[in-house]
């Protein structure tokens, strides 16, 4: 996975920014909005009034959960009977649900 650097994550988060404020102020409703790692969250620009109003942590999934991503994934193509899910299971330890992907293994 290769990282953005850190000024055109900046830009992004403005364009981001500017188009919550302009859906907001034409549609009286809120947004969902998700970042993926924590410290986007420490950005005063984002956390002030009227953006975003609550802070939600989704804490990363458990092996059972993984187990249950990649059997979800596994369904919906043909999987050799080399490939070891506990091993898979072991290996994305510290992985998101988002980043539990199988075009690197």
């Amino acid at each position: 996975m290769q990282l953005l650097p850190f000024a055109e994550i900046v830009g992004y988060l403005a364009a981001l920014l500017v188009l919550i404020e302009l859906w907001l102020l034409l549609s009286w409703c809120g947004v969902p909005c998700a970042v993926t790692f924590p410290v986007t969250l420490s950005l005063q620009a984002l956390l002030r009034p009227g953006r975003i109003d609550r802070i939600i942590y989704v804490p990363l999934p458990d092996a059972a959960t993984r187990g249950e991503i990649f059997k979800l994934q596994f369904r919906s193509m043909p999987v050799s009977d080399e490939v070891c899910l506990a091993e898979l299971i072991l290996r994305t330890q510290k992985y998101s649900g988002a980043e539990v992907k199988l075009s690197e293994w």
